[in-house]
């Protein structure tokens, strides 16, 4: 009877362990997922923004946020700041802090590409998720 009751023990306890990793699994997602997001927003409201001022008058392109009409967007995580041809994001989520220049650059063929550029307030998760972002 004790050897069930100890065995009994055992799975619970185990199965604890495991919904208490699940969980926190699933919260480091969340955080990787809204971070993510918020970066995701800031590129696509500046690349929008770009391709309707690029159509219209391509050489304002990597001009001052004026002449772009660029607006940042309201994040929850992360705070925009006007930089030449580009953007800096600064924030932090969770485990993921970021300090980057992010260079908006148009080619021949009218694709967006970017340059990024860390600052010491990027830590490896940050920098992991702003690669693929603004990849």
């Amino acid at each position: 009877m004790k050897k069930l009751i100890r065995n009994t023990l055992v799975f619970l306890a185990l199965s604890l362990f495991g919904c208490l990793s699940a969980f926190a699994y699933d919260g480091d997602m969340d955080e990787y997922h809204e971070f993510k997001e918020d970066l995701a927003l800031v590129r696509d409201s500046y690349v929008q923004c770009v391709n309707m001022v690029s159509d219209e008058n391509p050489e304002k392109i990597g001009g001052s946020w004026q002449t772009l009409e660029f607006e940042a967007p309201q994040t929850a995580y992360v705070k925009i700041d006007e930089v030449a041809g580009g953007f800096k994001i600064k924030g932090t989520h969770g485990a993921y802090k970021l300090d980057v220049e992010v260079r908006v650059k148009l080619n021949q063929e009218g694709d967006i590409k970017y340059e990024i550029k860390h600052g010491k307030g990027s830590n490896a998760p940050g920098k992991e998720i702003a690669s693929e972002v603004f990849r």
